[in-house]
Order: structure tokens, then C-alpha cells, then sequence
């Protein structure tokens, strides 16, 4: 417990080459920026990436305001059940079942295994997340890669800045996302922007990922699947009550192909053949998939 920043459940910092195996957290950890429930963040020039493998958190993850500086708020930001900031860290076969809340009312970048950053393979959360903005299930923002996860935590946005909000990745900004699946309802109120099931806002494709979770959301760019998409997206499945639209807004040059369907038992049995087959996924007596090192 600090109030200070770099501050993990395991180590404060991690460095290029480092590599964190088979961790487990189930302490709570407080501070005001750079929280992790195993690393806080990672230095180095970030040319050598950091690899965290079958690490787990279950403690409460916070991330507090010390003071405003300038009229700007001081902390409160880039907190994660797994990894406050990856830099160039790849998460591989991670998971969070802790509470993760973020006192920030701007830029809060919060996320059920990272906050900002990194590469995310094999991996869910299923901790409830708080935060203003940069939200995330899996990452709340990252230009890597998010591929082989779900999410089954709710999002519950608090502060003044109401966008980038996912239930997979709040801004994915450069690569893509495939076999993903959200269940978490995601709650923002009014004048939100940049909100959706699966990506709140994403550049590049977007494939076989599925929304079940419910967005109580209103504003500008709002989508079951994706609230703003600049890439192709084909392959992806929301359930008609989580939300009136699969897309918030498309490019002008790519068209919104998300496919709605009227019950649970619709997506589960596409799920169950599109993603369950996948290597490094397995089928639950005909529930959702999971991951297959569960």
C-alpha cells in the first residue's frame, strides 16, 4: 500500500529482458500512478520487450489523486490488474478476478490486465473496473496486439472525460483484434463518446469477437461491437438487447458488418463453433468458451 507511484503487488518496475513467471497477487495495492497487481510498469528503452507468463491478481488495485499540480489532476492514472504500463510487454496466459479503481476524472487509462500498452495473448479478466477514460476490460489503450481474450468484468466509467471505453480495449491504435468475447456490462451515463462491447474506439480489422454485455451508454459513436471503427471488420456477433447498433460509426470507405442475433443460445453455439475450436481455447459444457490453460 504507497501513495506513491510504480507500485506492484510483486515489483514496482520491470525492465527490457525481464521476465515475470508464474506471479501471484492477492494483496490489495494502492497508489497514485503506474499500479499494477503484479508490476507497476516497465522501464527501458522498450526495445527489448518484458514478458509476463501465467501471472494472477486478485487483491483491489487503486489508483488515487495525491494533489492537482498546475490545476491538473496528479495521479490517478495507468492502474491495471496485471500491469499499470507495458511499454513493449507481452502478457501471455494472465488473469485478474481483483476490483480495479481509478480515481482520475480525465485520462484515467485502467484496464483488467494492462492499463496502457503492451501486447495481450491468451488472457481475461473478470474484476470490475472503474475509471474516467482509456477504459478497458483486457487493456485501455495499447498500439499492440489484444488477441485471444474475454472479458466477464463490468465497466462502470466515473469523471468528467467519457470516451475511449471498451469491453476488450477502450483505444486499440494501431493493430487489431481477434477471438474475443465480453460479457461485462459497460455503464457510462450521458455525453460519452467512443463506446463499445468489444472496442470503444479501433484503426485496423477486427475479427471474430462477440458482445454480450449491455451498454448503458449515450452520446456520439456508441456500437454493441465497436463505437468508432476505422479498419475492416468482419466475423462479429452481438446480442440484440446489448445495443440498437453493432458499429457507432464506420469510415467512409469500410461498412458495417457485425451480426445481430435475438438470443444467448445463438451466439453461444457460434462461439462454441468459431472460437471454441480455435488452438488455445476450449468449449464449457456448452457455456461460453475458455481459455484452454484454465
Amino acid at each position: 500500500n504507497s501513495t506513491s507511484g510504480y507500485i506492484g503487488g510483486i515489483t514496482g518496475r520491470s525492465e527490457d529482458n525481464c521476465n515475470i513467471y508464474e506471479c501471484t497477487n492477492t494483496g490489495n495495492v494502492t497508489g497514485t500512478f503506474y499500479i499494477g497487481g503484479i508490476v507497476g510498469g516497465k522501464e527501458g528503452s522498450n526495445s527489448k520487450p518484458a514478458i509476463i507468463t501465467k501471472c494472477y491478481n486478485t487483491g483491489k488495485i487503486e489508483a488515487k489523486i495525491e494533489a492537482k499540480i498546475g490545476g491538473y489532476e496528479n495521479g490517478g492514472y495507468r492502474v491495471a490488474g496485471i500491469i499499470g504500463s507495458a511499454g513493449n510487454t507481452e502478457i501471455n496466459k494472465c488473469y485478474n478476478k481483483g476490483t480495479i479503481l481509478s480515481e482520475a476524472k480525465d485520462y484515467s487509462y485502467v484496464g483488467g490486465i494492462s492499463g496502457n500498452e503492451g501486447n495481450v495473448f491468451y488472457s481475461y479478466n473478470a474484476g470490475e473496473i472503474h475509471g474516467a477514460s482509456y477504459i478497458g476490460g483486457i487493456v485501455g489503450y495499447t498500439s499492440k496486439e489484444v488477441n485471444n481474450v474475454y472479458n466477464i468484468g463490468d465497466i462502470i466509467q466515473k469523471g468528467d472525460n467519457k470516451s475511449n471505453i471498451g469491453g476488450i480495449a477502450g483505444y486499440l491504435s494501431s493493430k487489431g483484434t481477434e477471438n474475443a468475447y465480453n460479457t461485462g456490462k459497460i455503464s457510462t451515463g450521458n455525453n460519452a463518446s467512443n463506446v463499445g462491447g468489444i472496442l470503444g474506439l479501433g484503426y485496423e480489422n477486427i475479427t471474430n469477437t462477440y458482445n454480450l454485455g449491455k451498454i448503458e451508454a449515450e452520446g456520439q459513436y456508441i456500437g454493441s461491437i465497436v463505437g468508432a471503427e476505422y479498419g475492416e471488420n468482419s466475423d462479429n456477433y452481438y446480442l440484440k438487447e446489448t445495443f440498437d447498433k453493432g458499429i457507432g460509426k464506420v469510415s467512409d470507405t469500410k461498412t458495417d458488418n457485425s451480426n445481430i442475433k435475438d438470443t444467448e443460445q445463438e451466439i453461444k453455439t457460434i462461439m462454441n463453433s468459431n472460437l471454441a475450436t480455435l488452438e488455445g481455447w476450449k468449449e464449457v459444457n456448452n457455456g461460453y468458451p475458455i481459455l484452454s490453460w484454465q
